[in-house]
């Protein structure tokens, strides 16, 4: 959250803090008030799913294109460019192009 809204140090701090006190409220709040957060989310969730493909039609359609050739089994598939490909999302969403950043630090025995 540090990078995504460009905060300082305690601007980051703040912002923890009051995630987990809004977190504290809701639940001493009850199973309903939960309850209803949790599917406002999920309707959000699903409406940002939705604008994503809107406003990415085009690539929607090449997508589809392209499973239906490899479904037929028309299509030609480089199995060393699918690994690549799995290997870079793997690493974007591990460590944001840092391989091995761990939380806890590079422990070494």
């Amino acid at each position: 959250m540090k990078q995504l809204f460009q905060l300082s140090n305690t601007g980051a701090a703040l912002f923890a803090i009051l995630l987990v006190t809004l977190m504290f409220l809701s639940n001493m709040a009850g199973m309903r008030v939960i309850s209803l957060i949790n599917y406002a989310s999920l309707a959000v969730l699903f409406l940002l799913i939705g604008l994503l493909i809107a406003f990415n039609l085009d690539f929607l359609g090449s997508g589809l294109g392209i499973a239906s050739e490899a479904i037929s089994g028309n299509a030609h598939i480089d199995l060393h460019n699918i690994w690549k490909v799995a290997a870079l999302l793997f690493w974007a969403f591990f460590g944001l192009g840092k391989p091995f950043f761990f939380p806890w630090g590079n422990k070494r025995s």
